[in-house]
């Protein structure tokens, strides 16, 4: 894949890391270098940011795995700084197994909060962990909030977010895919407004999942309407079954006119009853 690393292979899926996972990097040392802190601080940013990603991993792998019980192969899974994204071969066309796809991610961040969480809670007293620096610097603590902070903000109805493929194949369960889909893109783009504005407040990675969501949730919505007006159609309802045929012995210069009146991009070149033996396009008689 094009500006990606191939990092791993995990359950038969390849895993890889989007160069501008730099940003992240970038952002951190930017982030420690203004408030003057020394380098270990960035040594262990590194370390939680490895282990948020690790997160990220499990819970696409969530995903893929709920997928593969409903045949459906995933091609890859790839690190964006704002998250993961894991690439099926194509969605359910059931709305409870796509349900089901979407809660996957999630409920292995929640399990994970709820298996970290638990000895969190037992071997600190709730006064120290409602302290952010006592926090930052336990381990424990630090990746059971990773997994519950993951796992709830993954299930925000924000389409094409987890939550947000949750409410489409609710939606679908009563509705046809389209304006499913339509209803959930809608509100994901509000969605999308308001974690913006946060992001302007809280942090810039929020602006950029925004972003995401607004042009990913449009460019699934095109996908939806363009697989609901073709379905049914056939190749055949489409082809074209007029054209005009060339001979190996006709002029580049015949060729040439007969793609300007008739506006056939690709002509076939045919010999005695009519056998096929090449073509000859519009793009080969312009490089000549």
């Amino acid at each position: 894949m094009r500006w990606t690393w191939q990092i791993g292979r995990v359950a038969g899926i390849n895993l890889y890391l989007h160069y501008s996972f730099l940003i992240l990097v970038g952002y951190f040392f930017f982030v420690d270098l203004s408030r003057g802190r020394d380098a270990w601080f960035f040594v262990w940013d590194l370390f939680l940011l490895a282990a948020a990603f690790s997160i990220v991993v499990l819970h696409e792998l969530g995903h893929a795995l709920m997928a593969r019980r409903y045949g459906i192969s995933t091609r890859h899974i790839t690190l964006l700084p704002i998250g993961g994204v894991a690439q099926l071969s194509h969605l359910p066309d059931d709305p409870l197994e796509e349900m089901a796809v979407a809660f996957a991610g999630p409920a292995v961040n929640l399990f994970l909060a709820v298996l970290m969480g638990i000895p969190t809670l037992l071997l600190y007293p709730l006064h120290q962990l409602l302290v952010p620096a006592f926090v930052y610097e336990n381990l424990l603590a630090v990746l059971a909030i990773m997994n519950l902070l993951l796992g709830l903000f993954n299930l925000i109805p924000a389409f094409p977010m987890d939550g947000g493929r949750i409410l489409r194949a609710l939606l679908a369960t009563r509705m046809k895919s389209l304006p499913a889909t339509r209803a959930a893109v809608y509100l994901g783009r509000v969605m999308a407004v308001l974690v913006g504005i946060l992001g302007i407040f809280i942090d810039p990675i929020l602006i950029l999942v925004a972003v995401f969501v607004w042009i990913a949730g449009g460019r699934e919505y095109e996908q939806v309407s363009q697989r609901e007006r073709s379905a049914g159609i056939m190749v055949e309802d489409l082809m074209e079954r007029r054209f005009v045929v060339l001979s190996p012995s006709d002029s580049v210069s015949a060729a040439a006119e007969l793609i300007e009146r008739f506006g056939q991009g690709v002509i076939p070149v045919v010999v005695e009853k009519r056998r096929l033996v090449g073509l000859i396009s519009e793009t080969d008689v312009q490089n000549l």
